[in-house]
């Protein structure tokens, strides 16, 4: 494959940064409209990740365990200093979130029974395995093929997610459930995301027209009771199409965004990413065990925010006492 060099687009470090922002907030209990209309996170994360992907010549194997252990070890890192502090909180407080189940689920990334939060990791090693494998096919198709494809996933998505009620066979319906329908759903927002930068500002905003007008006959149809968040959990269409109709109308911003770039948070943010999501997990905890009762959902979205910055801090500068190759294999 050709080597591409990418120059680096400082809009997706406000989009990284925002999705974060996004994700924290589904953990604070946040008032109901703001929960479903944050619902697009996940999605927008993916929707980065594949336009974030970068041709090179390297084969996809060596890509994709560099890939695994940029995401996975972090996980592992975290669960481990976790683990032990989910133990004491249980014993302190008589939770019974502590288990062997708990623990065995949370390191292969379940949904459950896990400590939860760490089924997003999943979705995002299932992605980086899935880019470079559709990204040759995808390269090649122009705007009106682009929208088949995403079009025939997400009937696909459809009929296996009715498919999998009909499988009495427990293990199949588990890998049906827990990767096949979180693999081939967010599929369908990778494609969108690898073909975004040739499209032109009319074909942007004719993919967001397209889910919105979508989700708005579907909501019609069903009395104007819709909520994406009730759609997640395998990805459906309703959960999809907001999901890159979103994501896509935030990338057609591109050029207003321009005075925001070189803000420092933004960059911080989106370089510490992964692991501000994984420290974010303590302040919940906290919180949810009421160790840190905060009546008020701002109140409990900045505590979260800034103990997981505090916490990454420490991390960074106690990892940075430790030799060279270990500090490699864990920053």
């Amino acid at each position: 494959m050709p080597n591409t060099k990418i120059i680096r687009n400082n809009y997706i470090d406000i989009l990284r940064a925002l999705g974060l922002l996004l994700l924290i907030i589904a953990h604070t209990n946040p008032p109901l409209w703001l929960k479903e209309l944050r619902t697009f996170d996940v999605p927008l994360m993916v929707f980065i990740s594949a336009i974030c992907y970068k041709t090179t010549n390297s084969k996809i194997l060596p890509y994709c365990i560099k890939r695994f252990k940029r995401i996975y070890i972090p996980v592992v890192v975290f669960l481990i200093i976790f683990f032990p502090l989910l133990y004491f909180l249980d014993s302190y407080t008589g939770n019974k979130n502590f288990g062997i189940p708990s623990i065995i689920g949370s390191f292969l990334l379940l949904n459950g029974p896990s400590i939860g939060y760490v089924w997003i990791m999943r979705v995002f090693l299932m992605m980086a395995f899935i880019i470079p494998l559709i990204n040759p096919i995808i390269k090649k198709t122009n705007f009106a093929q682009t929208i088949f494809i995403v079009a025939t996933i997400i009937f696909l998505q459809e009929y296996l997610v009715v498919l999998i009620e009909c499988i009495s066979i427990k293990p199949l319906r588990f890998i049906l459930d827990q990767y096949i329908l979180y693999a081939i759903g967010y599929s369908a927002i990778v494609v969108i995301g690898l073909k975004i930068k040739e499209f032109t500002t009319i074909q942007k905003i004719t993919i967001s027209s397209i889910a919105f007008i979508t989700l708005i006959a579907y909501s019609f149809i069903s009395g104007f009771d819709i909520f994406p968040s009730l759609y997640k959990y395998p990805p459906r269409s309703i959960y999809i199409l907001y999901g890159i109709g979103i994501s896509s109308l935030l990338w057609s911003f591109n050029p207003f965004f321009s005075e925001f770039r070189q803000i420092e948070a933004f960059k911080y943010i989106s370089a510490n990413s992964m692991w501000l999501y994984l420290w974010h997990i303590i302040p919940v905890y906290l919180i949810n065990y009421g160790i840190v009762p905060i009546p008020f959902w701002v109140g409990r979205y900045l505590f979260v925010l800034i103990a997981a910055i505090c916490l990454n801090i420490l991390y960074q500068r106690l990892i940075n006492l430790l030799p060279e190759k270990l500090y490699s294999l864990i920053k």
